[in-house]
């Protein structure tokens, strides 16, 4: 007898707890002028983003004036960024390494990039960065400043750096 009385009251607490008392139904208030119920807007909503995606190209053309060690290799680098005026901010880059030929080193620098959240009108600073993998000299500048590209569009740059 006192097993069954215990467990009603434990089934009655569960059923008729505090869980029980929550309030069914969507929170928000009837406005008397305009006859309509309007729904509160909860603050944790995030508006979809739009993003801005493509490519950015660097094609580098250097011209060596560096004394570097016999078998040293040079690496070609580029970083795209974006304050946005939306508050976030991206950066992107991307390095290869150069083909060289005798004064003369080559590589070109892919940036794929998805900026969600940016706006048409923020601006990108590209910059690039040469260095030698033997540690002897790097190099770093800029490379342009535009606007974000329409999306899915191929931006491209050809720069003529002497290293």
């Amino acid at each position: 007898m006192k097993l069954q009385i215990l467990s009603t009251c434990v089934a009655l607490s569960v059923l008729c707890g505090p869980a029980a008392a929550a309030p069914l139904g969507i929170p928000g208030y009837f406005n008397p002028q305009t006859r309509i119920f309007v729904p509160y807007r909860p603050f944790n909503i995030i508006e979809p983003a739009t993003t801005f995606g493509g490519t950015i190209k660097v094609a580098f053309t250097i011209s060596v004036k560096s004394a570097l060690p016999a078998g040293d290799r040079i690496n070609c680098g580029a970083s795209a960024t974006v304050v946005s005026a939306t508050g976030g901010v991206f950066l992107d880059t991307a390095g290869a390494g150069a083909a060289i030929s005798g004064s003369t080193a080559t590589c070109t620098v892919v940036i794929p990039y998805a900026w969600a959240g940016a706006a048409s009108t923020d601006t990108v600073s590209l910059t690039f960065e040469i260095l030698d993998t033997g540690g002897v000299r790097n190099s770093l500048g800029p490379v342009a400043t535009f606007t974000v590209p329409a999306n899915g569009k191929t931006t491209s740059y050809a720069i003529k750096p002497v290293f």
